[in-house]
């Protein structure tokens, strides 16, 4: 039995199929005991992680190979904690815009709350 497997494309033999890799996964991950992973979840924590450390959607969109950025972008997870903290980035004009367009809002419990957002006029 072996302890490690590790993977190289191109060695040896030529091309790895996908079929193959997802089997070579899946038995890995057996022998160290990960349950629920996937080759999709391998993939999309690993462009999720390419992303969050600032290499641009572009390139990862061309490692990745998908057609179009909006493909890409249903792989990449985003957690709250990276919009608080875009969010707290903004300039502050941007800020005191989003305040006042807030303060124009009603409260969500009276009646006046719109059921469907409009556009701003």
């Amino acid at each position: 039995m072996r302890d490690f497997c590790f993977l190289a494309a191109g060695e040896g033999r030529g091309h790895l199929h996908s079929d193959s890799a997802a089997i070579i996964f899946r038995e890995g991950c057996k022998q160290v005991d990960i349950e629920g992973a996937s080759t999709q979840s391998f993939r999309r924590t690993a462009l999720t992680l390419m992303s969050n450390a600032g290499i641009p959607l572009r390139v990862i969109q061309e490692i990745s190979g998908h057609r179009n950025l909006e493909q890409l972008q249903n792989y990449l997870e985003v957690e709250t904690s990276q919009v608080r903290g875009a969010m707290a980035k903004r300039p502050p004009r941007a800020m005191a815009q989003s305040a006042r367009w807030k303060r124009s809002l009603p409260c969500p419990c009276s009646p006046q709350w719109p059921t469907a957002r409009k556009p701003m006029t």
